[in-house]
């Protein structure tokens, strides 16, 4: 059995990305081959409270603790920390987390980092999980009962989805969030703004120098619509410093007040539903953010983009840039169809395949001009060059 796993080891660190996934989509198939119906039920049933008994390993500081150590620690070190601790529930705790292999046990009441253990220290991962627990899992726990209303037809209302039946809310997810914990808030800055670090980013696909070519110091060339505090327009800058034109970050007025301090980067109070105010530009940027709504929001969106464009054979002909997932026709991966159903069950949207991208586009006067993709976080992220018909 060692040396099947070594041989399957050797045989990761020898491919990409998606050879990466491939291999553990495999695996995750034996495993599940291998169950009994009790074993099939009682990992189902386990969902909930792993992730729960993972946000409670945060709060106890449980992984950044151990991974902190070069040695074991025990369960009574590990109290001393936790002010007012009852070291007989975190051993409770650290027993089960070791039963699911999220930390190591070395013996009676001693525990140790391990991999998984390492990547859930991260702050920006810790964020994630906290985000995920906190503001959707109640969004989660609604979808069944909300789907039973709707006689399970999808919703098209950003005030009419699970998330409303969850907070007891007539607000959209996005209009009630001011009203959550500021930990809540302080999770999910954190998690936008880490979500895609040390990923390839649709930089390393797109040639945008070359299309931003003969731009002039005073003309805008890349506005980031919907960019919260510019950490694409700030890669953009990092990447080609010497890019000509001014780059311009728009968002509502919390996200730019934090926006990132970077030399080029302006930022611009805007609400994309209105009137853009920037005419002309070389290109419109919208990165994760036509997920967020259905369909006839996004038209509103895009079209406020397109009554902006400039189309010119002579001078700047506008694009508009959609970074966003681009669902295969089939074999979508796991991580995308999540990000699938949390857009459901938040926002009554969805994440789209290409025809549904083309069908929505043409409805307000612009088509795909060219599909890059890239391999992000979710396995099918793309940048769609988006121009008038």
């Amino acid at each position: 059995m060692e040396s099947i796993v070594e041989q399957i080891k050797q045989l990761a660190e020898k491919t990409d990305e998606a050879g990466r996934r491939n291999i553990a989509d495999v695996l995750t198939d034996l495993s599940y081959s291998l169950e009994t119906p009790k074993d099939t039920l009682a990992r189902i049933m386990s969902y909930h409270l792993r992730i729960s008994a993972v946000r409670t390993g945060i709060d106890l500081k449980l992984f950044s603790r151990l991974s902190a150590s070069e040695k074991p620690l025990t369960v009574q070190t590990i109290a001393k920390d936790v002010d007012g601790g009852d070291a007989s529930l975190i051993a409770r705790y650290l027993r089960y987390l070791a039963s699911i292999k999220m930390i190591t046990e070395t013996g009676k009441d001693t525990f140790t980092a391990n991999s998984t253990t390492k990547r859930l220290a991260d702050p920006g991962r810790e964020a994630t999980i906290i985000h995920s627990f906190d503001t959707v899992g109640p969004a989660y726990q609604a979808t069944p009962a909300f789907l039973r209303t709707t006689n399970f037809t999808s919703p098209t209302s950003p005030t009419h989805s699970p998330f409303q039946l969850a907070y007891h809310t007539p607000l959209s997810a996005f209009s009630y969030f001011p009203q959550l914990p500021d930990s809540s808030l302080t999770a999910f800055d954190i998690y936008m703004s880490t979500r895609s670090a040390h990923l390839t980013a649709w930089l390393s696909v797109y040639p945008f120098l070359d299309e931003a070519a003969g731009c002039g110091t005073d003309e805008v060339v890349f506005v980031d619509v919907g960019g919260g505090i510019g950490h694409q327009t700030q890669a953009l800058r990092q990447r080609y410093p010497d890019l000509q034109g001014r780059t311009i970050v728009q968002d509502l007025e919390h996200p730019i007040q934090g926006l990132v301090d970077h030399e080029g980067v302006e930022g611009m109070v805007h609400d994309f539903f209105e009137e853009q105010p920037i005419k002309g530009a070389h290109f419109y940027y919208l990165r994760a953010v036509l997920h967020d709504y259905p369909d006839e929001q996004c038209q509103v969106i895009l079209a406020r983009l397109r009554d902006a464009m400039a189309c010119s054979p002579s001078s700047v002909s506008s694009k508009i840039l959609i970074d966003e997932l681009v669902l295969p026709n089939e074999g979508v991966p796991r991580q995308a169809t999540h990000a699938d159903l949390e857009m459901l069950a938040c926002f009554a949207a969805q994440e789209r395949t290409c025809e549904q991208w083309e069908n929505m586009l043409q409805g307000v006067g612009l088509r795909i001009e060219k599909v890059r993709a890239y391999n992000g976080w979710a396995g099918c992220e793309a940048i769609m060059t988006v121009g008038r018909v």
